[in-house]
């Protein structure tokens, strides 16, 4: 079997949450990146006194250019022809799957998290949330619905339910193609449920008063298979189909004031409703395919562990990375027309004392503000391990990169700050 993803091999990625704040004895060198924002904007839907808030859902359309159909093919049976279509939507990026553990406290009392218990169906109901208010049907008159209560509506559909499964039979794979999300997704809530992560007590490191919860998220391919008849002027089908990316999963501790998550989409992909109409013929494409994302692996940076004081940026240790670790010639991609580049970064950390931690990405490892390239701040519990901790970087040109580039850490805070890292390890995604 193969999966939704392997079979398309496109890998798109976006950063979450991305803030900043000055350091002492550097005041004024941060710039910032958000979601889908430029530098010099800041983001701090996710921050609030050092504590994340909800990760909300990323829709991204595959194509911009139109409807991108991946396979199509026609079917003939007792004289009646059909047309197939295999369309590749986009993926949603920080897809909520389920809560880990989850407390309300109420500002005296240090509890440990309590575990939450995880079912298939809730897996399924939050994805089907998601994927529904994350696709929207626009009427003749431009109004804009969910895809469940478009589709819902029309009799050859019946009830809308996304699907973890579809047999494909068009030229692209004459294999089934499966997609075992639900199935992946439960599994790993049950993993990290029971990991150390969630195992220790809020209220004693000054956590506000409220709902502290662990959540799982992951990143989700969605596809249309399209049913026509012979000239696209009836619909005869409609599924949705989901895929879970693998290597996708992480969690997020999380705080809400009120109970309150908010997981929503912040934006949408949105289709016609009769946009099937003015699909391809089968086995033609109307859209030029789009140039690949670049998706490199992991590439331990530094295993070592280093320590980080407040005595200012560049009196830290600091980590120098050339593109050609991933593969990559920049001057090359730039040619073939790529455009931006993307990095996830992650580390394990030690809070030796309460403070802020910083992470500054330089293009050049001069000493100098001139060369800083983005900034991220953050403030957890001390005194304990943090492991796989998540640093995205979102859509930077790149232009701003020659061959290499510099890796560099900050504390601050009242008193002692110090903090530690290692097992560095760097992801990046070329764009166009």
């Amino acid at each position: 079997m193969k999966s939704l993803r392997n079979v398309c091999g496109i890998f798109i990625l976006i950063t979450v949450f991305i803030t900043s704040c000055p350091e002492p004895g550097n005041d004024g060198l941060g710039k910032n990146i958000g979601q889908g924002i430029e530098l010099d904007d800041i983001d701090i839907n996710d921050i609030s006194s050092g504590l994340n808030m909800a990760v909300r859902a990323q829709p991204l359309p595959k194509s911009t250019l139109g409807t991108y159909v991946y396979d199509s093919y026609a079917e003939t049976k007792a004289g009646v022809t059909t047309n197939f279509y295999f369309i590749d939507v986009g993926v949603i990026r920080h897809m909520y799957i389920s809560t880990i553990s989850n407390i309300r406290y109420n500002g005296m009392t240090p509890l440990s998290y309590s575990r939450t218990s995880t079912t298939e169906t809730s897996i399924s109901n939050n994805i089907k949330e998601t994927i529904s208010t994350s696709i929207k049907i626009t009427d003749v008159n431009k109004h804009k619905v969910d895809i469940s209560a478009s589709l819902e509506g029309i009799p050859v559909i019946g009830k809308w339910f996304p699907k973890a499964s579809y047999a494909w039979e068009g030229q692209k794979t004459k294999e089934n193609i499966k997609s075992d999300s639900i199935e992946k997704s439960l599994t790993e809530a049950e993993k990290q449920s029971k990991s150390e992560t969630v195992s220790y007590t809020i209220g004693s490191n000054g956590e506000p008063a409220g709902w502290h919860r662990v959540a799982l998220y992951a990143d989700f391919d969605v596809y249309f298979i399209v049913k026509t008849s012979a000239d696209k002027k009836e619909l005869l089908g409609w599924e949705t189909v989901f895929s879970v990316r693998e290597d996708s999963f992480y969690l997020s501790q999380e705080f809400s004031p009120d109970g309150i998550f908010d997981t929503s989409p912040l934006n949408d992909i949105t289709f016609a409703e009769d946009f099937y109409k003015y699909l391809p013929d089968p086995g033609v494409t109307d859209i030029t395919p789009p140039i690949p994302d670049i998706l490199t692996s992991f590439i331990t940076i530094r295993s070592g562990e280093k320590t980080i004081t407040d005595s200012g940026r560049f009196n830290q240790p600091f980590d120098t990375v050339s593109f050609k670790r991933f593969g990559i010639n920049l001057s090359e991609l730039k040619t073939l027309g790529y455009k931006t580049v993307s990095f996830t970064i992650l580390m394990d950390y030690y809070k030796d004392y309460s403070g802020t931690q910083y992470l500054f990405i330089y293009n050049s490892p001069t000493e100098s503000a001139n060369y800083l390239i983005a900034t991220h701040t953050w403030s957890w519990t001390a005194h304990k391990w943090h492991y796989n901790t998540r640093i995205e970087f979102n859509n930077i040109s790149i232009d701003k990169f020659l061959n290499e580039f510099v890796i560099r850490y900050g504390a601050s805070g009242d008193g002692w700050d110090d903090w530690r890292n290692k097992n560095i390890r760097v992801q990046l995604l070329i764009k166009t």
